[in-house]
């Protein structure tokens, strides 16, 4: 930390190149709906109209997902047209029904949009572990040795 006001930092241990975000959400919810269609239904989605479902859950849903908070929206509709009703999955009249967490102790497989975001928040919360675990190595050590010296 540089000052407290305004509050400023710097950083002080090199970064590990890793990525994750944004591009990875996009993509997690792309797999989910890979899963959710299954192969048969997989095929009713062409590339133009998985973009445009992609592109809903980037300008919609994960601006609006918030696993901390108990009023946020729990459940999301994306519109999903041309492709016939899959009510197993979800997908009634032109929409597909997404929940933010779902509980089920059957066996069909139901998906939600919890573990899209739990990776990658667990992907940044174990980069943002190990720089803390790095600079208070890197400070730990000079310390030691400023200790040392100053007793000399």
């Amino acid at each position: 930390m540089v000052s407290r006001r305004p509050f400023k930092v710097e950083e002080c241990t090199v970064g590990t190149g890793a990525a994750c975000g944004a591009i990875y959400l996009d993509q997690g919810f792309e797999t989910l709906l890979r899963n959710k269609f299954g192969e048969v239904g997989i095929q009713s989605l062409d590339n133009k109209r998985l973009a445009e479902l992609v592109r809903h859950f980037d300008n919609q849903i994960k601006r609006q997902f918030n696993p901390f908070d108990s009023m946020a929206e729990t459940e999301f509709e994306i519109p999903v047209s041309g492709i016939q009703d899959m009510p197993s999955i979800g997908l009634r009249d032109g929409y597909l029904m997404l929940t933010r967490l779902v509980y089920s102790f059957e066996a069909d497989d139901r998906t939600d949009l919890q573990p899209v975001f739990d990776n990658i928040f667990n992907q940044v919360l174990r980069l943002v572990r190990d720089q803390i675990d790095t600079v208070r190595f890197q400070y730990s050590e000079k310390i030691k040795v400023e200790f040392l010296g100053s007793k000399n």
